[in-house]
């Protein structure tokens, strides 16, 4: 049967000029442990508790504590403690969107997928997990919208460093330095704050030797900074790239123009011990050597004897 008069052939599909485009694949950040977690009954999981505390309006800190590492920290007080620190954006985790910075509390994934296991052999290990983070967009200023208790930038930290502190599942505490002051890395006042959290400011109960940072600012090139770098230099522990920790990376050699660190041992370095004597001489003015002018009264002149 022929089509009706004044009807047309419909018109085929064009085909693809390019095939379609691959969906992105988004790393999950859900691990067994918590998917385990999930399914626990509440009276058979373990004690866990995360406080928060902020210190001179300027430095922000979070502590997740479990059972077992309160028994540790009160059980071992002779012992010295070997510190794993590490940065947190860019080191421990990235955003899952690719863009330098987060979307919100949700936009993060592992740096990679050897982190949470490496940091749980650490805990295991009987290393103190600790992150130390510069974060200038957390806003802890009282000048917030009405009915709100803080502000967005550091709910959305929060919420993050929480999902990322229950993941890994170790005690651990983050600090956040939000003011360009003394807090702020490389100085060393964020380190100073955790040694006093934790009881390790007296009696050296910190092995220097055995505890190490790692951190993405590295002052290599592309680097944003060296601020990780420095940071480990003033604390005087081992630094590490997060190619070098996780990935087993050869150490890159970095070139810096002045690293003072490399003159305080240098007795070169040091100016000379030059002794130089000075000398007073006290004595009568030269002048009492010339002969000294007869003064006459003018009276005298006038009426002569």
């Amino acid at each position: 049967m022929g089509r009706a008069a004044g009807t047309k052939r419909p018109a085929s599909p064009k085909p693809a000029i390019s095939p379609p485009p691959r969906k992105r694949k988004v790393e999950s950040t859900v691990t067994r442990t918590t998917v385990a977690a999930f399914f626990t009954p509440n009276s058979q999981k373990k004690p866990e508790k995360i406080s928060w505390r902020t210190v001179d309006r300027s430095l922000l800190a979070g502590r997740y504590t479990k059972e077992h590492a309160e028994k540790r920290l009160t059980e071992n007080k002779e012992k010295k403690w070997k510190v794993a620190a590490f940065d947190f954006d860019g080191t421990v985790i990235s955003t899952s969107s690719g863009n330098r910075f987060a979307r919100d509390s949700n936009d993060w994934k592992w740096w990679h997928q050897t982190v949470p296991d490496r940091i749980r052999e650490l805990d295991a290990n009987g290393y103190q997990v600790v992150v130390f983070s510069n974060q200038k967009n957390i806003n802890l200023q009282s000048q917030l919208k009405a009915g709100r208790s803080e502000s967005k930038s550091l709910s959305n930290f929060k919420e993050k460093s929480a999902a990322v502190m229950r993941q890994l599942g170790v005690s651990m505490s983050i600090y956040a330095a939000t003011q360009y002051d003394e807090y702020r890395k490389p100085r060393m006042s964020m380190w100073n704050e955790f040694l006093d959290d934790y009881d390790l400011d007296i009696d050296e109960r910190i092995d220097l030797q055995g505890s190490f940072f790692v951190g993405d600012a590295a002052g290599r090139p592309g680097d944003h900074s060296s601020v990780d770098r420095g940071f480990a230099a003033n604390v005087r522990i081992t630094f590490k790239t997060p190619e070098e920790f996780f990935l087993g990376a050869a150490a890159e050699q970095i070139v810096r123009p002045f690293d003072p660190a490399s003159y305080l041992d240098d007795a070169s370095s040091s100016p000379g011990m030059h002794v130089t004597y000075l000398g007073f001489l006290c004595g009568l003015s030269p002048t009492h050597l010339l002969p000294v002018p007869s003064v006459q009264h003018p009276e005298a002149e006038s009426n002569p004897i």
